[in-house]
């Protein structure tokens, strides 16, 4: 979906369908964009949001990452690229109030948002994919949620 990317816009809307109507088979990761490339074509199919979990939920105890180890109580996490496109950041400042790390490149509206002055939300930058295992095994769970 090139022409949502302020990048794109310019020339996104006259290349995109013919992308789409030349290519032989278009992934998407969400119904919204599967049904706006069957509309261009019909090899297209809705593989859905996933990941390895496997790799990124290994048997606990995982071990704490180092540059977790100073961030208090309750956690809140997010990995992936901080963006937003993806993500809003207002709604991030507003349940700011527990521990709130962040893992992952950020975009110019992260880089440059009210976020980074709290003292509970945490920047830890990218990481490998294999380390992420242990960053999302420190963040709270569902069952954690039922017991407040």
């Amino acid at each position: 979906n090139m022409v949502s990317v302020p990048y794109f816009q310019r020339h996104g809307p006259h290349v995109e369908k013919g992308l789409l109507a030349r290519a032989d088979v278009v992934v998407t990761n969400s119904a919204y964009l599967n049904d706006y490339a069957l509309q261009t074509n019909p090899n297209s199919f809705d593989i859905g949001q996933g990941c390895a979990a496997a790799e990124l939920l290994p048997e606990l105890p995982a071990v704490l990452p180092a540059d977790m180890v100073a961030i208090p109580g309750f956690r809140i996490g997010y990995t992936g690229f901080l963006t937003d496109l993806r993500l809003d950041i207002d709604l991030l400042l507003a349940i700011a109030r527990w521990s709130l790390v962040l893992v992952g490149p950020e975009d110019k509206a992260f880089k440059q948002s009210k976020l980074h002055e709290l003292t509970n939300v945490y920047f830890l930058g990218s990481k490998q994919p294999d380390q992420l295992a242990g960053y999302i095994a420190h963040f709270e769970t569902e069952r954690t949620y039922q017991m407040l």
